[in-house]
């Protein structure tokens, strides 16, 4: 079995690069668009409410990011988002407001739990796609 070890900042910086380049809308994602993004993000009134709600509601989702990027050496998005077809959504992400059902865009701490447990079995051999298969079918 692999030898997983801490992640530490210089993997970080190569996992970085490995990550292949995300299109959108046909076009590769640059630099300059991650920056624009960076730039919303940081001035969304929607910003410090989402990083307080996380934080708040959701102790687990830091265990979950930690164990994916040990195991995969990817990111929980790069299997709950649009490279493999997968979304989260349940009964319990909902809520009322304003007489609108809204959907939560913070994934629960069940949620969570039971993704990393997933994830962390031998039989995926750590291959994200392999566990990804499993899950849409």
């Amino acid at each position: 079995m692999t030898n997983f070890r801490p992640l530490v900042c210089e993997n970080l910086e190569k996992l970085k690069e490995q990550h292949p380049l995300m299109e959108v809308d046909g076009k590769t994602w640059t630099q300059k668009d991650r920056e624009a993004a960076l730039r919303r993000w940081t001035r969304s009134p929607n910003r410090e409410r989402l990083i307080k709600n996380v934080t708040k509601t959701n102790n687990d989702i830091q265990a979950m990011y930690k164990s994916f990027l040990r195991l995969y050496g990817r990111l929980p998005e790069d299997l709950i988002g649009w490279l493999s077809l997968l979304q989260y959504d349940t009964d319990q992400n909902r809520y009322i407001k304003k007489n609108k059902v809204t959907r939560s865009e913070i994934w629960s701490s069940e949620f969570c739990k039971n993704l990393k447990r997933l994830s962390q079995h031998p039989i995926w051999q750590t291959e994200i796609d392999l566990l990804a298969t499993a899950i849409q079918y």
